[in-house]
């Protein structure tokens, strides 16, 4: 069935593009710590899926740090669980910047593990790390998000070897703790739409959807070099991806678990990111593989 276009298809995807590489770059977070002596019994890194600020969160510097979290992200969630806690995420992240490659607008993944151990948050009695970072890295054959794509194929060895030292690092700090590679959601179904409007108004109700198979393939095969590079680096992958089949962006009101471009109005969480239902959902996922 042809899906209905208010605009030319093109046009939207192009535009679409450019704000989503703006969006997911731009997200920008880091910590506030109750770690103890003998370092936090959890310690949460990532980027903007793990750290979820809202607009007023993202572009508070009133801290004076390069990044902030939000309050309604999966680590704050989990925190609960833990006696201790130190949150290092920072939103727009990168693992690493490579020869050649645009530094992101936050900090690197180094950074995160810098100030996590200059809190003495990483120690003997850290049980517990997740990290959620890799979307915003340029994988050889997956740029771009994968609009700029040749094979939309990121190898699991190509993530093992670009995080493999951070992790190294980490185990080193905190030689008790799981470390848990935690995947990202998805926003796009096996039908391929993508709903770049959502207004939930009853008669007044509006979507826009548009046929989106890329963002679909990239985020599917960043799940799979993640999960196979867990095993390759001594960590354990976490499956968010399948929690969140049928909560994407076309799913209606309650079910949709992800914002989109043009969200309700009132919603002032940052776009291709994660609403509030879907942190419960992540952190439940969490939980579950956790066993608590």
């Amino acid at each position: 069935m042809d899906l209905p276009y208010l605009i030319n298809y093109n046009q939207i995807m192009r535009v679409f593009r450019l704000l989503l590489t703006s969006i997911l770059t731009i997200a920008i977070a880091i910590p506030v710590a109750s770690a103890q002596t003998g370092g936090a019994s959890y310690v949460a890194f990532g980027d903007s899926i793990a750290a979820n600020p809202t607009w007023a969160e993202q572009f508070d510097k009133s801290n004076g740090q390069p990044c902030q979290y939000g309050k309604d992200s999966y680590p704050e969630k989990l925190a609960g669980n833990f006696p201790s806690f130190y949150n290092s995420s920072c939103s727009g992240t990168k693992i690493t910047v490579l020869d050649g490659e645009q530094k992101p607008l936050s900090e690197t993944f180094d950074y995160s593990i810098n100030q996590a151990q200059d809190h003495g948050a990483l120690g003997p009695n850290t049980r517990v790390v997740t990290i959620t970072i890799g979307a915003n890295d340029p994988w050889p054959q997956a740029m771009g998000y994968g609009y700029k794509a040749s094979s939309m194929s990121i190898d699991p060895k190509d993530y093992a070897n670009r995080i493999r030292s951070r992790i190294d690092r980490i185990k080193s700090l905190a030689p008790n703790a799981r470390i848990l590679l935690v995947g990202y959601p998805e926003f796009v179904d096996d039908d391929n739409r993508l709903c770049l409007v959502n207004h939930d108004g009853g008669s007044s109700a509006l979507q826009l959807p548009v046929e989106d198979p890329t963002l679909k393939k990239y985020f599917r095969s960043l799940n799979q070099a993640i999960a196979g590079a867990a095993s390759q680096l001594g960590a354990e992958y976490v499956d968010i991806a399948t929690a969140f089949r049928a909560h994407n962006t076309c799913a209606a009101g309650a079910d949709r678990w992800v914002t989109t471009l043009v969200d309700n109005p009132g919603v002032n969480l940052l776009p291709m990111h994660v609403s509030s239902a879907g942190v419960q959902a992540q952190a439940q996922v969490i939980r579950t593989h956790l066993g608590l």
